[in-house]
């Protein structure tokens, strides 16, 4: 139940496009804002994968500029967040036994990073991923 409610907390918070995480705020639509992501602004999308399989989402970052991609699941399994640059260097990872993943780095160049997300449980999960 507290699973679901945090879930449901953090979908919400997504949907204001605002979210609190770690001591930094990222703010979707701000062009005042310090923390920068993807080329042409903050992403969210939300998915459905099945047991023991694998997203992967290609994402052009800005160089220079600190980037955060956040994976909330549904509480039901595992899952895994994998950030890897274009040459296929692992770039930061967050791998425990939660839902609630979140990544944070800086690219050194403007460049295409690949974003793979896990699922290692033996159940579909309903997930939102988030980009600033």
């Amino acid at each position: 139940m507290y699973k679901r409610l945090f879930f449901s907390v953090i979908v919400i918070l997504f949907a204001n496009v605002f979210v609190s995480v770690n001591n930094f705020v990222v703010l979707g639509n701000n062009s005042n804002s310090t923390i920068y992501g993807p080329v042409g602004g903050p992403k969210a999308s939300q998915h459905r994968f099945e047991a023991r399989s694998t997203d992967i989402f290609r994402m052009l970052f800005k160089g220079a500029e600190k980037s955060v991609v956040i994976v909330c699941g549904d509480g039901d399994t595992d899952l895994d967040l994998y950030i890897y640059d274009e040459k296929g260097n692992l770039v930061t990872s967050h791998n425990d036994s939660t839902d609630l993943c979140v990544c944070t780095f800086v690219p050194r160049w403007t460049a295409y990073f690949s974003i793979k997300i896990v699922n290692r449980g033996f159940v579909y999960n309903t997930y939102v991923l988030r980009t600033n």
